[in-house]
C-alpha cells in the first residue's frame, strides 16, 4: 500500500509558487494528462486529482504549457497501455485541431519507423523537443508537489533531468546527468512512492538530502517516462559538489 498523500490545501492558502494571493485551484499534474471517460470508458482515471492554490499569473503560465506537456510526455516509448490509448485519441484530436502547430511545437525533425509495442506493430517516431519548454512545463508540477508533500512553499531553484530525451546542451540537465547515471538511478526504486492514480502519475521522494541540502524527487508518468527533479536549498549559495 502506498503512503498517504496530501491531495489539496485550504482555500485560504497563498499561491504555491510566489506566495501571493491565490484565486484558483491548480491541478498537478495538469488534468488534461489524465484520460477522459470518452477515450477510456472502462476506467475512471480522473479521481482524487491533486490540487494547490494558484494566483492568476502562475495559473496562466502553467496552462500555456499543459497541452504541450501532454503531447510530449504521453507518447514516450515504454509508457503503458493507458498512454497508448491517450495518444491514439486525445493527442490525435489535439494535433488535428491545431492544424499542425502543436506538432511543430512539440516535436522537431520527426522520423517515423515501425516497432512492436505491447505485442503490436505500431508506427513510432523519433525526433527532438524543445528541452527548455519541456522542463518549464515540469517546474510547476515540481513546486506544487513540493508544497503538498512538505507543507511549505519552495523558493529556490529547480534542476531537471529526463533520460528518455536528449537534453543536448541544456545546462541544468547536463549538471545532473552524471549524478543521476552514476549514483541516483540505482537508488530511486527504493524511494517511497506517493500517488492517487499511479497508472498515470506517481512521485517518489529521496528520504535523505544530498550534498548541499539537495532534495530529490522522481516523477513517473504512465509507468514509464520518468523525470528527476532537484530542489536546490535557497540558503546554500554554492552549487552542490555532487553536481
Amino acid at each position: 500500500m502506498l503512503p498517504p498523500i496530501r491531495q489539496s490545501v485550504p482555500d485560504s492558502d497563498p499561491c504555491y509558487w510566489c506566495g501571493g494571493s491565490a484565486n484558483s485551484d491548480e491541478h498537478v499534474p495538469p488534468k488534461g494528462i489524465f484520460p477522459e471517460l470518452k477515450d477510456i470508458p472502462e476506467r475512471d482515471l480522473r479521481f482524487n486529482l491533486l490540487t494547490v492554490r494558484s494566483c492568476e499569473e502562475h495559473n496562466q503560465r502553467k496552462s500555456n504549457n499543459d497541452e504541450y506537456l501532454m503531447a510530449v510526455i504521453t507518447p514516450v516509448l515504454g509508457n503503458n497501455e493507458i498512454a497508448i490509448k491517450q495518444t491514439d485519441t486525445k493527442i490525435k484530436r489535439a494535433l488535428e485541431r491545431n492544424d499542425g502547430s502543436l506538432e511543430r511545437a512539440a516535436y522537431i525533425g520527426l522520423e517515423e519507423y515501425s516497432d512492436v509495442v505491447n505485442g503490436q506493430e505500431r508506427t513510432c517516431a523519433h525526433g527532438s523537443i524543445d528541452t527548455k519548454r519541456f522542463f518549464d512545463s515540469i517546474e510547476p508540477i515540481a513546486r506544487a508537489i513540493y508544497r503538498l508533500h512538505f507543507d511549505c512553499r519552495f523558493s529556490g531553484k529547480c534542476l531537471f533531468f529526463a533520460d528518455f530525451l536528449d537534453s543536448g546542451d541544456h545546462v541544468e540537465a547536463s549538471s545532473i546527468r552524471t549524478f543521476y547515471q552514476e549514483v541516483i538511478r540505482k537508488d530511486i526504486p527504493n524511494w517511497p512512492s506517493y500517488a492517487t492514480n499511479s497508472e498515470v502519475f506517481y512521485f517518489q521522494v529521496d528520504p535523505i538530502k544530498r550534498c548541499g541540502g539537495l532534495q530529490l524527487m522522481a516523477f513517473t508518468f504512465f509507468e514509464g517516462a520518468q523525470v528527476l527533479v532537484g530542489f536546490l536549498d535557497p540558503e546554500v549559495v554554492a552549487k552542490p559538489k555532487c553536481l
